[in-house]
């Protein structure tokens, strides 16, 4: 079975649910789309993890909180912008973090 995401996308959710912590996170939505400017080319990617418990909100808010000083380091891709869409509670108290993050090929 092919999967119906990039590999880069696949690496790349693996890559945030590690900066996630150790709170289980699973993702439960991700689509991924080409994009391209005049000069570069890449893909815009959305992401929504689901972290389970009080834990998983601590984790979630903390990771929303240092999201601009993180780097993630992605064979052929440059992270160029990243953004919490939408971050809720849910109610076992845990929490749902929505990401879009736009990479560009390198």
């Amino acid at each position: 079975m092919t999967s119906r995401f990039s590999r880069l996308h696949e690496k790349f959710a693996d890559a945030i649910r590690t900066r996630l912590g150790p709170t289980p996170a699973k993702l439960a939505e991700s689509a991924e789309r080409p994009w391209a400017s005049i000069t570069f080319s890449g893909a815009r990617h959305l992401f929504t993890f689901r972290l389970i418990g009080p834990a998983g909100w601590d984790a979630a808010c903390a990771f929303a909180t240092h999201l601009d000083d993180m780097d993630f380091s992605l064979r052929g891709a440059l992270v160029a912008d990243m953004a919490v869409q939408a971050l809720t509670r849910t109610p076992d108290g845990g929490a749902d973090i929505q990401l879009e993050a736009l990479t560009v090929d390198a």
